[in-house]
């Protein structure tokens, strides 16, 4: 990766996830050379992903996107893509998008990163496009890229920054139907500044995952506020990480307990949960 552009990204990471989880992705990407520290997970996450991707050569083997291609480099997430290949990162979110799937067919994506689940969710057949924001020039350029070579560039959009009245350039340009469409938030805390009271009133006939930074809140009921919020236009309900089961993969049978195990590890700094928001059925 040129220097201007790592240097661009290592400065948007910090911004949005802080300096200690910068210094633990960026050992992901340069190993013990620079940081021997042989018992670093993230280090053994991304370079056991490493293997498995030479084995799938970058493809997903399993789970709902399964044949999706993955970039050569990740630009983000590059530790997750052992659990990505194997069709189990964030599975609670993958099993819900399936269901959203059945009667929405427009997958609305903000802080979209590397386009995993924009360009998965298309190029699966899922839904039928996606538009994805990403504040990261970086991000956006791994996005097109790797639609292109997925052959879902046609159906996949790439927006900068969700700023104030973002929906109606893509409801007004694209005539996207909000009754049809799903949305998927992962904003690093900013959850709790996009999704306002004027953002749930618009989007109030769509379905929403947004995942919930409660470490980043305004303040100590910040997650309650949100969830007040969202029950004035929404049926309310909670995703939370749960169980892996690696007994199927052939793929693992032969590796070491730690090496499997490690792989179901995200490196979250606590136990994760998604706000779920479907529609109030009309009376």
């Amino acid at each position: 990766m040129p220097l201007s552009p790592l240097l661009s990204s290592l400065r948007y990471s910090i911004k949005t996830t802080g300096i200690r989880n910068t210094i633990q992705i960026s050992r992901a990407y340069v190993g013990n050379a620079l940081f021997p520290q042989p018992s670093d997970e993230t280090v053994r996450r991304y370079r056991l992903g490493q293997v498995l991707s030479d084995h799938f050569e970058n493809t997903v083997a399993y789970g709902p996107f399964k044949g999706l291609v993955l970039s050569d480099t990740s630009w983000w997430g590059a530790a997750d893509r052992g659990s990505m290949l194997l069709g189990f990162y964030e599975k609670e979110v993958l099993n819900s998008l399936e269901v959203f799937a059945k009667d929405r067919d427009t997958f609305i994506d903000i802080g979209a990163a590397d386009g995993y689940y924009a360009i998965g969710v298309v190029a699966s057949g899922l839904f039928s496009e996606s538009f994805c924001f990403e504040l990261s020039e970086e991000g956006q350029a791994a996005i097109e890229k790797n639609a292109k070579r997925n052959s879902v560039a046609d159906r996949v959009h790439i927006f900068g920054e969700a700023n104030e009245g973002f929906m109606s350039g893509i409801t007004e340009k694209f005539a996207v139907n909000l009754g049809n469409t799903v949305f998927l938030l992962d904003i690093e805390g900013a959850e709790f500044h996009v999704v306002n009271e004027a953002f749930l009133q618009e989007v109030s006939r769509a379905a929403l995952i947004i995942e919930i930074h409660d470490w980043e809140a305004p303040s100590q009921s910040g997650v309650d506020e949100l969830v007040n919020l969202a029950q004035k236009y929404f049926e309310v309900s909670w995703l939370t990480m749960g169980a892996r089961d690696l007994s199927g993969f052939m793929e693992l049978q032969d590796w070491p307990d730690d090496d499997r195990w490690i792989l179901c590890s995200e490196s979250r700094k606590k136990l994760m949960r998604w706000l779920v928001l479907t529609p109030r059925e009309k009376g």
